[in-house]
């Protein structure tokens, strides 16, 4: 178990890697079917705005969402 978790945390890097590099260094805009970057940050905001939508309105729900 130990072997299958590194390999898959090893191939997490590499792909994660992989997307940092087409990101920031390719000069031309790459295509591709799927990109973490997008699931992580289209994931990440609806749960934040989950939890924000839990908050009442007000200094403290704004200050969560900044």
């Amino acid at each position: 178990m130990q072997i299958l978790g590194t390999l898959a945390g090893v191939g997490l890097i590499i792909f994660l890697l992989m997307d940092s590099f087409e990101t920031a260094i390719l000069p031309r805009r790459v295509t591709h079917g799927f990109r973490f970057a997008r699931f992580f940050y289209r994931s990440s905001w609806w749960l934040w705005r989950t939890v924000a939508l839990r908050m009442s309105a007000g200094k403290a729900r704004e200050a969560f969402l900044s």
